[in-house]
């Protein structure tokens, strides 16, 4: 499955503490349907969870993995998360936090209050 995502950056203002700039990054990724995802029972092709894998990276053999939990609807859980394959501790201290995005999480508090557009880049 193929899936194109629009990412909204909002980073706070040196000049203006109480503005944020907004900027946007549009990217494309590649989902396959995880097998077995759904306890094991249901075939490959009724599981709700898929998986994209971009990588590995650098010498610690980093790994950006995504998953999306489909609950229906439009309803769409993403869980994001770096993964090295070298695992000395060097390496597991660049793999940080996961982060989900969630339709149940849709109101967040922002540091600022008010908006503006940020730089554009070709």
């Amino acid at each position: 499955m193929e899936c194109v995502f629009q990412q909204a950056f909002l980073t706070t203002s040196s000049v203006a503490p109480d503005t944020c700039l907004i900027t946007t990054n549009r990217y494309q990724r590649t989902f396959r349907r995880q097998a077995g995802a759904d306890g094991g029972s249901r075939p490959a092709s009724a599981s709700t969870r898929w998986i994209s894998n971009e990588g590995p990276e650098g010498d610690c053999g980093i790994f950006d993995v995504a998953t999306l939990q489909y609950d229906g609807g439009i309803k769409w859980t993403m869980e994001t998360k770096k993964v090295a394959t070298k695992r000395d501790a060097a390496c597991r201290a660049l793999e940080g936090e996961s982060e989900t995005l969630s339709w149940q999480n849709l109101r967040r508090p922002l540091p600022c209050r008010f908006v503006q557009p940020g730089g554009l880049s070709r």
